[in-house]
């Protein structure tokens, strides 16, 4: 080894070591530093404040209380026979025994069973009316105008039945002053567009002389709603929300009746190309149903423990660019935007949905709107499990129909334990969607997509 690779081993290489290590070290106390200053700006910025609610969005967000749902349809009496009915597919539409369409076949209707509507008193509301139509003729009642009267006796009957515990409040009985005593029951009906103005002014004149009849509610405490132009859901919707904002202990009872059982809607439909014969199988089958819903502000008490009220999140509701009965080629949009809507009115994720009900048939393209709008928006759920078609059993339902679907799937919340799906595809543009929880739900679970 020569004199320079000893210089080099013990004098070179030792000191570039030694400036190596030296500049390591100040590398490293470089990065401590920025790091420990990274850290301490990071410290220095405030955590984001929390997302506020605005007014609007707590209103959203609002849910009304369903005290007590009933109704009446060819499936059944009852929300969980329907249901039943709907699972086991039976009974189904049958050939008419009385109604043909203009090549004089028999017509497939869906009746209500053993409905009497002979049985039906109208003759006290008709003297008042005729009475008030002295400057105009009086038409008479068309069979299938009596029919929906008679439809909705029934559930009408059974809901006054079910508001007895609050006979107190709604001032039938002594009660202490104040505002709980003050309470007012508002009457919402939804009558068929296509009723006569004679037609409607009886069953307007019937229906309240049922109310005072049952001895439920003092006259004075009775309010009848006009109705807006639109959706009825809607509206009642908004008279909620209103004695909610004002503070207001009343109930809004809403009814709605429906049937096209009789030769004038025959004829009209089959003018209208919307009636299901030999030569238009595509087109709905002509039905009758008839149902009522209690529905009350935030602040109105339980009856009992045993019969906790279902809560009812916004309903969506989005118009069809065409017809579904129109010729051509027809989609799901409007149905799928629904039931988008009506999850984000709650804040639900698709999966915290357990069930849906929904009011297509078989045989016209709502099957097709409804299925694909429920596999693309839930697909968690079983069609044959978890999803109830009541369409193919009522045939149309007209009026009732939002209310029928609304009163299934919040019967279906309170059996289950967890919220469920309304979807309503009956009308020929109107797509409803709602969600209806069970009171002792949480809507701030897991279960639930994120704000």
């Amino acid at each position: 080894m020569s004199e320079e690779d000893i210089a080099v081993y013990l004098v070179a290489l030792p000191l570039t070591l030694f400036a190596l290590a030296l500049l390591g070290r100040w590398a490293w106390r470089g990065a401590v530093r920025q790091a420990h200053e990274r850290e301490a700006s990071a410290a220095a910025v405030p955590c984001p404040a929390p997302t506020l609610i605005t007014p609007d969005e707590t209103e959203r967000r609002a849910t009304l209380q369903l005290l007590a749902a009933h109704l009446n349809c060819p499936a059944g009496d009852s929300p969980a026979a329907v249901l039943k009915a709907a699972e086991e597919g039976a009974p189904r539409p049958e050939l008419d025994p009385v109604l043909r369409d203009d090549d004089g076949l028999p017509l497939m209707t869906a009746r209500i069973r053993d409905l009497d509507a002979d049985a039906l008193d109208l003759d006290a509301a008709e003297e008042a009316v005729r009475a008030r139509a002295a400057a105009r003729q009086y038409e008479a009642l068309r069979p299938e105008m009596r029919r929906a009267l008679a439809a909705l006796q029934r559930p009408l009957e059974n809901t006054l039945a079910a508001l007895r515990p609050w006979r107190e409040r709604l001032g039938l009985e002594d009660a202490p002053s104040g505002p709980a005593s003050q309470s007012m029951l508002r009457l919402l009906p939804l009558w068929p567009p296509n009723w006569t103005a004679n037609e409607t002014a009886v069953a307007r004149q019937w229906l309240l002389a049922q109310l005072q009849a049952a001895e439920l509610v003092a006259p004075h405490r009775i309010a009848e709603l006009p109705l807006a132009p639109g959706c009825g859901w809607l509206e009642a919707e908004r008279v909620v929300r209103t004695l909610e904002r004002e503070d207001r202990a009343d109930l809004l009872l809403v009814t709605a009746c429906h049937s096209d059982i009789g030769d004038a809607s025959v004829l009209r439909l089959q003018a209208e190309g919307r009636l299901f014969t030999s030569r238009t199988a595509t087109r709905p089958i002509a039905g009758e149903a008839a149902a009522t819903l209690v529905l009350a502000p935030a602040s109105w008490p339980i009856a009992t423990e045993d019969g906790l009220p279902v809560h009812l999140h916004r309903a969506a509701i989005v118009a069809r660019d065409k017809s579904i009965d129109a010729d051509g080629r027809t989609g799901a949009q409007a149905a799928q935007t629904c039931v988008e809507q009506a999850l984000a009115s709650g804040l639900f994720a698709p999966e915290a949905i357990a069930a849906a009900v929904h009011d297509a048939d078989q045989h016209t393209p709502r099957a097709a709107e409804a299925l694909t709008t429920l596999l693309n928006g839930l697909p968690h759920l079983q069609p044959a499990d978890d999803m109830r078609q009541t369409g193919m059993l009522n045939g149309q339902a007209g009026v009732a129909a939002p209310l029928l679907v609304i009163a299934l799937a919040a019967h279906q919340a309170q059996h289950l334990g967890r919220p469920c799906l309304a979807l309503s595809v009956d009308d020929t543009r109107l797509r409803l969607a709602l969600v209806a929880r069970p009171a002792a739900s949480d809507p701030t679970a897991a279960t639930q997509a994120p704000a």
